[in-house]
């Protein structure tokens, strides 16, 4: 069964190898070593929040929330962004 978990530290290297699939979707090279230090900086800083689907113990898909703001109704928001599978797809 696929659970849906928030991302923390000890998910930074799996979430990264679907980032960089994720990167290569969209023509870049791959650089798994950048894709797992962006990720594990986003963690670590606070800087989103990172939603990973998980299934038998391994990282299937993400999904990064970025934080914004919307000054008519005063709220924080969420922007959901980088919706990615391991299977290479754009969405999952």
């Amino acid at each position: 069964m696929t659970q849906i978990i928030q991302a923390n530290s000890k998910h930074a290297v799996q979430a990264g190898q679907i980032f960089d699939l994720y990167r290569q979707f969209y023509q870049c090279g791959t650089d798994l070593e950048l894709a797992i230090s962006y990720i594990t900086e986003r963690i670590k800083h606070a800087e989103s929040t990172i939603f990973v689907a998980v299934y038998n113990d391994t990282a299937v898909g993400f999904v990064q929330m970025h934080p914004t703001f919307c000054s008519v109704q005063a709220v924080k928001l969420y922007l959901p962004v980088d919706p990615t599978s391991s299977g290479g797809a754009h969405h999952f």
